[in-house]
């Protein structure tokens, strides 16, 4: 009971905050939702990273898979023509609709990222728990998944696009898939402990990060 506590309260902290009733707050949050588009719009050619690619990789593919399936669901049945210049791929006519699906000024896409981040954001309070857990005890655990849970700096940053809740998610992935692999060393584990690294370095470009993992 206490752990889903714990979980719960990160969650509404994290989800709570996304949309505040006002415009982008950030100066590095377009970077996130504009290169996941342009992506989009483009076969994934990004145009520039601002970041590394791990992220705007990650928001389009969230945008492609759940986001957008929605956007276009409600465009076919508002404007039923748009059906048929999708099928014949009419590209003006397609281009046309990107307001619709993105939003006046991309402001769907701002929440879209934002959804993402805060969902990142209290998973990485689940993982922080469980790489505790096996480091020391539940003890530990419970009262570092609480004090992650409700800082501010985290909560705030859950509740904006830009890369730093992210970062700390994969490399908490990678420091947890690191330690199973010191328990048990399998070929699975190697191949793991090598995707959960590359995933970490792919959203910043942090060099400390390699300091652990070593």
């Amino acid at each position: 009971y206490l752990e889903f506590i714990v979980f719960l309260l990160a969650i509404l902290l994290r989800y709570i905050g996304i949309f505040p009733g006002y415009p982008l707050m950030h100066p590095d949050e377009p970077t996130s939702f504009n290169t996941a588009i342009y992506m989009l719009e483009h076969s994934y050619k990004p145009n520039r990273f601002d970041y590394p690619a791990g992220m705007a990789f990650i928001n389009a593919v969230v945008y492609k898979t759940i986001f957008l399936p929605i956007q276009l669901t409600r465009l076919f049945i508002t404007r039923p023509e748009m059906l048929f210049a999708y099928v014949t791929l009419d590209k003006p006519a397609v281009e046309s609709s990107y307001e619709f699906l993105f939003g006046h000024r991309r402001m769907y896409a701002v929440y879209w990222t934002r959804f993402i981040h805060a969902t990142f954001g209290w998973l990485t309070v689940v993982i922080l728990y469980f790489v505790a857990k096996r480091l020391f005890n539940r003890t530990t655990a419970l009262a570092a998944a609480v004090f992650l849970a409700v800082n501010h700096r985290h909560v705030l940053g859950s509740h904006i696009g830009v890369p730093d809740v992210l970062n700390g998610f994969f490399a908490l992935l990678a420091l947890l898939a690191a330690i199973r692999l010191i328990e048990k060393k399998t070929l699975r584990r190697y191949i793991f402990v090598g995707i959960t690294a590359g995933l970490s370095f792919s959203i910043k470009y942090q060099p400390f990060a390699f300091l652990p993992l070593l």
